[in-house]
């Protein structure tokens, strides 16, 4: 009798759960910061990919990224502005950009009224250049640490974001 009634608690669960359908899609929020046209990553580590960037005609762009406080505060983050000459060339930022015309400056800062974390790159010097976009990677901070007791970087060149991509198996 008890098996019966755990079979017959299952099925309904099943025909319940089977009865429901996804709601209407909403209306498109406000504009707002730049948000990302793509995300990858795995568990700990996530990329973020934006579209193009002008620095020719704009001296600073907002990138935003959707997240927690404490999830800022735990990660490492790693911003790269993408240019594209023939091959696609990756510029660690803070640093020179394309040609080394342009230094460019990475500010974030949680913004509490959206519950995400904006991303400012700034021109600091220079004209600036035209990128086909950026990349942001986030990797949220696990307990590895040094035998003095402080967080490490992971064994990567940081600055080399195709080398980055590798070692966290970004697409």
């Amino acid at each position: 009798m008890k098996n019966l009634k755990q079979f017959l608690a299952f099925v309904l669960v099943v025909a319940v759960m089977a009865s429901c359908k996804k709601g209407d899609v909403g209306p498109a929020g406000p504009a707002g910061p730049i948000g990302p046209q793509g995300i990858s990553g795995n568990a700990n580590v996530t990329q973020y990919s934006f579209g193009s960037l002008d620095f020719t005609s704009s001296s600073q762009y907002d990138l935003a990224v959707n997240t927690t406080a404490d999830t800022m505060n735990r990660s490492l983050w790693f911003v790269y502005l993408s240019y594209a000459g023939g091959n696609e060339y990756f510029y660690a930022l803070p640093g020179f950009g394309y040609d080394a015309q342009s230094y460019y400056r990475n500010t974030f800062y949680f913004n509490t009224g959206m519950s995400r974390v904006m991303h400012s790159i700034s021109k600091y010097t220079g004209n600036g250049e035209v990128y086909t976009g950026a990349k942001i990677i986030r990797v949220y901070a696990n307990n590895v640490v040094s035998p003095s007791g402080r967080m490490m970087m992971p064994p990567v060149d940081v600055t080399d974001y195709n080398a980055v991509k590798n070692y966290y198996g970004l697409q």
